[in-house]
Order: structure tokens, then C-alpha cells, then sequence
């Protein structure tokens, strides 16, 4: 049973295999499975290549669906009220198991610079470990209000969905904000190994998940849709772009011109 004080192992289905999310139907490859999650860590990469800095804030939510929402995620108690279980009151706001997340604080990536976010052990990196990058960075949702509980249990059981950003200038003004989600196929034609997961929160897009890996996508519509896996703007003549990318081996964001 997984444990905030110690981290100890979530229960997991047994299983000899792992079963990353991969649907070449729509082009769609990730690091996430909720059967192996105890053995699954990987890099966010974030790459600035303009001569902007970039201030992201990554929000950051439940990584896998259990079928049912019901404030209890995987047999265990998320809304508190029990002995056995976790009060998590910022990702259970409205009575939801699913559609909340917390933001971090902000984050800077300076110009024309490359950073990482990795510690072995945890899918989404939300405490300051020895793990932790050479500069330090990790998804600090403690420091925006989110409990020593939410962090503890999201760094072994959460993932980021979307990043917003603030690219700027030498002085320090802003020259252009947004939000850009992590990747998912656009107008993706999902099969029967997608089941519906309820409705996030911040950007009022559908949720579905994967019936094997249990990963949980926001989906995006360009019809309906507010906000998209990229963005630009343009800026002293330049155009710039914020791209996220997934693969079965990390998250990526990228900013470029």
C-alpha cells in the first residue's frame, strides 16, 4: 500500500510485461502504466531555443483512471474522513477523483538553455531530492499550497497535463502569455481501448483514458477546444513556438523561433 511518509509501493496488478500507452491508430506513444508504475521514471526535457526567457507554471494531476470516480483511487481513500485514508483536498475540490490539479510555482528557463526534471523512482518529481536535477528544479506544487500528502502521493502516482507560460524580455516584462497542453493527438478517432474519464477542470476538455495502461489524456478538439499541445506568438518580428511532445521515453517542451 503506498504510503506518504515512506513511499512505499502502490498496489498494482501483477504483471511480468510492461505495457507503455502505445496506439499507433492515432499516433500516440507515452511513458505511462499504471501496472508498472513502481518501475517507471523518465525526464521532462524543456529546451529553450529563443532569446526570450520562458516562465512556466506545470499543473499537475492524477496520471491514471480507475475506472470509477468515486474518491477512492486504486483502493485507497483520497478524501480523507477514515483511518486509511489521504486527505487531498485540492485534487478532490468539488467532490471530483478526477479533473483537479495543482499548479507548481513558477519556473524560469532562461534563453538559449536546456533543462531536465528526473528523479528515479517517481513518475512527476513534486519534492526537492537527491535525484533532483543539478540546478534543483522539480514540480513544486508545495510551495502554491498543494499539502506535504498531494506531493508525496502525486510524485508516485501524478502527471503534468499542461503548462502555462510567460516568455520574457531582457528586463523582465512580458511579452506574451498562454497555456499549451502536454501532447495528445488533436481530433484523435479514439478505439474501444479508450473509456470515457470525466472533464478537466481548468480547461473544460474531455478526459479518456487508456483501458490497459489506465493513462489519462485530455482530449483536444480544434473545434471546441480552448487550448491546444502548442501556441505561438509574435514578437519584434519574430514568430515563436511552444511545442510539447511525448514519447515512450519522456515529456518535452519545447520553445523556439
Amino acid at each position: 500500500m503506498f504510503s506518504c511518509s515512506n513511499e512505499e509501493e502502490i498496489q498494482k496488478p501483477d504483471t511480468s510485461k510492461e505495457v507503455q500507452t502505445d496506439d499507433p491508430a492515432i499516433g500516440y506513444k507515452s511513458p505511462f502504466d499504471f501496472p508498472t508504475v513502481n518501475l517507471i521514471d523518465f525526464p521532462y526535457v524543456f529546451k529553450n531555443d529563443t532569446d526570450l526567457d520562458f516562465e512556466l507554471v506545470a499543473y499537475v494531476g492524477l496520471a491514471f483512471h480507475d475506472g470509477i470516480d468515486d474518491l477512492t483511487h486504486f483502493g485507497i481513500g483520497i478524501a480523507g474522513g477514515s483511518p486509511n485514508s489521504y486527505d487531498l483536498i485540492n485534487l478532490t475540490v468539488g467532490g471530483l477523483e478526477y479533473g483537479n490539479s495543482i499548479p507548481t510555482i513558477p519556473m524560469m528557463f532562461p534563453a538559449f538553455s536546456t533543462s531536465e526534471i528526473y528523479e528515479g523512482g517517481h513518475l512527476c518529481p513534486t519534492r526537492y531530492g537527491s535525484g533532483s536535477t543539478p540546478v534543483g528544479l522539480f514540480f513544486d506544487i508545495e510551495g502554491s499550497g498543494a499539502t506535504s500528502n498531494e506531493a508525496a502521493f502525486l510524485g508516485k502516482m501524478g502527471k503534468v497535463y499542461y503548462f502555462k507560460y510567460d516568455a520574457l524580455d531582457a528586463n523582465g516584462g512580458s511579452v506574451a502569455s498562454g497555456l499549451v497542453k502536454v501532447f495528445f493527438p488533436p481530433n484523435a478517432a479514439l478505439g474501444a481501448n479508450w473509456s470515457y474519464g470525466g472533464i478537466d477542470v481548468l480547461t473544460g476538455d474531455k478526459l479518456m483514458y487508456e483501458n490497459t495502461t489506465r493513462e489519462i489524456c485530455i482530449i483536444t478538439d480544434t473545434v471546441s477546444s480552448s487550448y491546444y499541445p502548442y501556441d505561438e506568438f509574435v514578437y519584434a518580428g519574430r514568430v515563436y513556438k511552444i511545442v510539447t511532445e511525448i514519447d515512450e521515453n519522456g515529456i518535452y517542451v519545447r520553445m523556439v523561433y
